[in-house]
């Protein structure tokens, strides 16, 4: 006969064989120990339950049918040893009781010459173990509070020139407001460093560069080419409609149409051959670019050119 156990950790059982159709607990523990090779232990016991209905074998006299699958658990003793009790029974005897704190002790001062210090030795120790530590202490420093109402008499607004305020009170930074809207106040702009005030300049406005940049952009805009959109190179005109072209350019376009039409007007059956170098506008090109080389690299580099 034979019952089947495992542990609750395992997923396979295993066997126990005996002779008749029941066996105890106990012979169940001594053939687990014997299989698994188990130390003994005074201080851990086998609990075996049952797989089917977890009742519980607590007593080793119990008797377990054939054909009964088990589960095996590990648990404290229930009898420990005799050294065991009385090391459970002595156990809160042999620990000693803490102390009390006395919260009533004050700390001793940082200059405390501890050779002189009158007192206990148990007080002489307290007292230098808390200046060993002073240096190592977090304060919660409260930040001052220099907002004061009244300035000192030497502080002089540096917005209108008048003592007794601050700047930040003064009435002229208060009556400055945004255009787009009146009723907000201007916060002031934030504190130049490292600049003294008698070398500061007023800082004037670059329209009149920016006009003198939009003039010449639009002077040599007119000697760019309508077809690659960059500056003329070897200008040609055309013969019908005087049209001027980089001469790349027109003889591409000619040649892509059916009829050798001219880009501008049409015109038919206008062959390369018949164009006609414009050497005046190649010196006014070259002349602008030296005169005008910053206009002229900005605006071809923003180009891109496309004889399509």
């Amino acid at each position: 006969m034979s019952i089947r156990y495992k542990f609750k950790s395992e997923n396979i059982f295993s066997q126990i064989l005996f002779d008749g159709i029941y066996i105890s607990v106990a012979d169940i523990k001594k053939e687990i120990y014997k299989q698994r090779k188990l130390g003994r232990s005074e201080n851990v016991d086998l609990m075996i339950s049952n797989a089917s209905n977890n009742e519980k074998y607590i007593e080793d006299d119990c008797l377990v049918p054939k054909n009964t699958s088990v589960i095996v658990m590990r648990v404290p003793s229930a009898n420990p040893s005799g050294k065991t009790k009385k090391f459970i029974k002595n156990y809160s005897q042999e620990v000693p009781q803490a102390a009390p704190i006395n919260t009533t002790k004050t700390f001793a001062p940082v200059s405390t010459n501890l050779l002189t210090m009158k007192g206990t030795e148990e007080d002489k120790i307290f007292a230098m173990m808390m200046q060993s530590t002073l240096d190592y202490q977090t304060y919660q420093i409260q930040p001052q509070n220099n907002n004061f109402s009244v300035p000192p008499s030497t502080y002089i607004c540096r917005k209108c020139h008048i003592p007794g305020h601050f700047i930040r009170n003064c009435t002229l930074v208060l009556k400055q407001t945004y255009r787009y809207d009146p009723k907000a106040p201007r916060k002031e702009s934030k504190k130049m460093t490292g600049i003294p005030m008698s070398m500061r300049n007023k800082t004037e406005s670059n329209q009149q560069v920016y006009s003198k940049e939009v003039e010449s952009f639009q002077i040599t805009k007119n000697l760019f080419c309508s077809i690659c959109k960059d500056i003329f190179r070897n200008p040609v005109t055309m013969p019908c409609c005087k049209t001027i072209y980089c001469n790349e350019c027109a003889v591409i376009k000619l040649l892509e149409s059916d009829d050798s039409n001219c880009p501008k007007c049409d015109e038919k059956f206008i062959f390369p051959g018949m164009l006609d170098d414009d050497n005046e506008m190649k010196k006014i090109v070259e002349k602008s670019q030296k005169a005008n080389g910053s206009s002229f690299i900005k605006y071809n580099n923003a180009s891109t050119r496309s004889v399509a």
